[in-house]
Order: C-alpha cells, then structure tokens, then sequence
C-alpha cells in the first residue's frame, strides 16, 4: 500500500517529533488514537493484525488533495 502511493504522488509526511532538528524515521503526526499515515516512513503507518496496512484520515486527505489538483488542472 506505502509504494503505489508514492507513485500517485505522495510523500513522508514525517515530522520533528522530538525537536532534536532531524526528521527521523517513524517519527509522524497521530490522530487521538495513535494510528499513523500509512505513508509514514520507512512504512511505519498504521498497520492491521495482519499486517496490512490501512489507510488512516491523513492518508486519506493527502490522495482527496491530489485529486483535487488533477481537477484543477482539467484531469478527470
């Protein structure tokens, strides 16, 4: 699920969790519920019981602004 992604056009959306000035490797924003974009990098997203990944509403907002750009440039 993390590649195909990254060929639609998104990235890490990782962030400085511990302000030590690196972007490092799982650190990513959560929601209330401590699940992780599936884009987290190196694929520490949100995983189910089997092992795969889920989308989560960060995820899910990243590929709705993406489409929203191809409309905008006349894709449909």
């Amino acid at each position: 699920m993390h590649e195909p992604l990254h060929a639609l056009g998104l990235d890490h959306p990782n962030l400085d969790l511990n302000k030590d000035g690196k972007t490092a490797d799982y650190e990513c924003a959560a929601n209330p519920s401590g699940e992780t974009p599936i884009m987290c990098s190196p694929n520490g997203g949100y995983r189910t019981a089997t092992g795969m990944g889920r989308l989560t509403g960060f995820d899910l907002n990243g590929l709705k602004a993406l489409l929203a750009n191809a409309r905008a440039q006349g894709i449909k």
